[in-house]
């Protein structure tokens, strides 16, 4: 999967908060004696980070609300994202279209945004 776009950079300011999970890749069936016998249903096991990103500026809501909308098509396209918990990248996607939020700052005219949690999925 060459060729896929980047998640944007931005400023250095920006908070990340991420939680690693991954998806339940077993198969359980119960049987009637009680006992569960189980199966792993594929060969791998796909990991899902949680991110939630505050403090960004206009600019950087702007560049992230237009990754989501164009680059990759509300979600449809793959993208690299470079994970700081573990300093990889990897080939993701988004789960699902996200918000944005704003918050005003100290003064009336200054304003920071934030995302909701949006899950971004290993391809």
């Amino acid at each position: 999967m060459t060729g896929l776009p980047s998640f944007p950079t931005l400023t250095l300011g920006v908070d990340y908060e991420i939680e690693r999970d991954q998806e339940d890749s077993v198969l359980r069936s119960e049987m009637e004696a009680g006992y569960v016998m189980t199966r792993q249903r594929y060969t791998r096991v796909r990991q899902k980070w949680g991110v939630t990103i505050s403090m960004m500026t206009d600019a950087d809501a702007t560049a992230l609300l237009t990754f989501l909308n164009v680059t990759v098509a509300g979600g449809a396209g793959g993208f690299t994202w470079y994970c700081k918990l573990d300093k990889t990248t990897y080939n993701v996607r988004f789960q699902k279209p996200f918000k944005i939020t704003n918050v005003a700052g100290e003064t009336a005219d200054t304003y920071y945004y934030k995302t909701e949690r949006f899950i971004l999925e290993q391809m």
